[in-house]
């Protein structure tokens, strides 16, 4: 006898859907707010780890933790998490003499990169991509095909025969 799937309910959906996409909207905000304002990974380790950091490491973290949170629709709360963040960050950063203002095309490439980080993070891929192996139907087990107690049948060589035949 198997157990009934438990319906979670809509409720418990919806909590977990705002409660994914503000740990994603939060984590990437106070993350990239502090990593601009005090440079520690500018000035440690350069340029590419300080955009490396903002750009995959805080995505995926926020992913993973989405993860952990089983949220439904991990798609559209990644994408509504980096678009939040987006419209709060860039205006905020537009405003510092030491930002260059960011344009659409800036903010766009944004969204999309944390939220395609953060989604590719946020699914566990065995548990989308895997084919759980096909069990071998009944009737192949009890009729097995390589038995020794089959007829073989003998080739004649009498294709001379049919050739001569035709002519």
């Amino acid at each position: 006898m198997s157990q009934r799937k438990v319906e979670p309910k809509p409720i418990d959906l919806g909590f977990r859907f705002l409660a994914g996409t503000f740990v994603f909207f939060s984590s990437v905000c106070l993350g990239t707010y502090f990593l601009q304002s005090s440079l520690i990974l500018l000035q440690n380790f350069g340029l590419y780890a300080h955009w490396a950091a903002i750009l995959i490491v805080l995505p995926a973290i926020a992913g993973l933790i989405q993860h952990l949170l089983n949220t439904p629709a991990r798609i559209i709360v990644t994408l509504l998490g980096a678009l939040i963040s987006t419209l709060v960050l860039f205006p905020f950063y537009s405003g510092k003499f030491w930002a260059i203002p960011p344009s659409i095309t800036d903010t766009i490439v944004f969204t999309f990169a944390v939220g395609g980080i953060g989604f590719s993070f946020s699914i566990n891929p065995l548990e989308r991509h895997a084919k759980p192996k096909r069990r071998i139907s009944s009737k192949r087990q009890t009729g097995n095909r390589h038995s020794k107690d089959l007829p073989i049948k003998q080739l004649t060589s009498n294709t001379s025969c049919k050739i001569e035949d035709r002519a």
